[in-house]
Formats: structure tokens, sequence, C-alpha cells
């Protein structure tokens, strides 16, 4: 079962009217069930009495932000993967999509400068080992750039 893996622009003009004051914000709501998350904090909902009309508000948001389509992704092959004591979990993760997702491990939101562009593009460039399908490269890095300067984040949807 595959989802869809993107980049997000981190878009504040898109939280005009919302409940949210910066998207450092939003991303806690939105990924506090996410395991593996710098966000991750399940125990959100009980801190806060306004948790599921907030959280219910960020898929909206993130929604509506600029995207760019990167490949396809099964993540739950990883947990099985690892259940079943295979050797390369993310066999059936796509290397460009692995490698990508990768530069969002230590925060969800990332700068894109030139470094950034760079290791995507880098990424890009590696074989896809699977029969997933991958987005358009020249799209992916063009989108970037046209966005350069501004932070972003990934979603698997």
């Amino acid at each position: 079962m595959a989802s869809d893996f993107y980049i997000h622009i981190a878009d504040e003009s898109v939280l005009e009217g919302s409940s949210f004051n910066n998207f450092d914000e939003v991303l806690r709501y939105f990924f506090c069930f996410h395991i593996g998350s710098p966000y991750f904090n399940p125990k959100l909902q009980d801190q806060d009495p306004q948790f599921k009309e907030k959280y219910d508000e960020t898929w909206d948001i993130v929604d509506k932000t600029p995207s760019v389509f990167v490949g396809e992704v099964n993540w739950f092959s990883v947990t099985l993967n690892e259940l079943f004591g295979e050797k390369d979990i993310y066999k059936d993760i796509p290397n460009p999509v692995l490698e990508i997702s990768r530069l969002f491990a230590d925060s969800e939101l990332v700068l894109i400068d030139d470094e950034f562009i760079s290791k995507v593009k880098s990424a890009l460039e590696l074989p896809n080992q699977t029969k997933l399908k991958l987005g358009d490269a020249a799209e992916i890095i063009n989108f970037l750039e046209t966005h350069k300067g501004k932070y972003c984040f990934s979603v698997s949807w």
C-alpha cells in the first residue's frame, strides 16, 4: 500500500485567519502522532482543550500549501521488513525518496538553500530499485529553485 511523498512549502500566508501563528506550531499539531517526528507528542491531545479543532485545522492548512510530488512510498513495508528480519528494511522504498526523506530527519522545517537543492538533485539521480513511481526530477528542482530561501517540510499522504 503506497502513499505519495511530497515536499511542501511552509507558506505563512495560508495561516491568515487560522488558530496558528507560525508553521512550527502547525507542524507541532500535524505531526504529534507521527512516530519518528521531532514533533511526536501524543500527550498534546491531553494538554490542549482545543486540540481536536486545532489538529483538524492543520490538515486543511497543510493541504493549502504549495507542494511538489517526489514519489510513491510504502513506509509500512519498512515495518514488515524489520519485523521479518530483512537485512535491508528500506529495500521497498525508492532510493531517491528515502534519501530526500532523510533530509528532514532532524527537523521537520528545512531551509531551501543551494546545499539542500544540491542534496535533492543527488538523491534524484539514484536508481529506483522498486516499481513505485517517482516525480519528475526537473519539476522538483524547479519547484525548489522557485521557493529558495523559504522553509519546507515533507508529508506522506
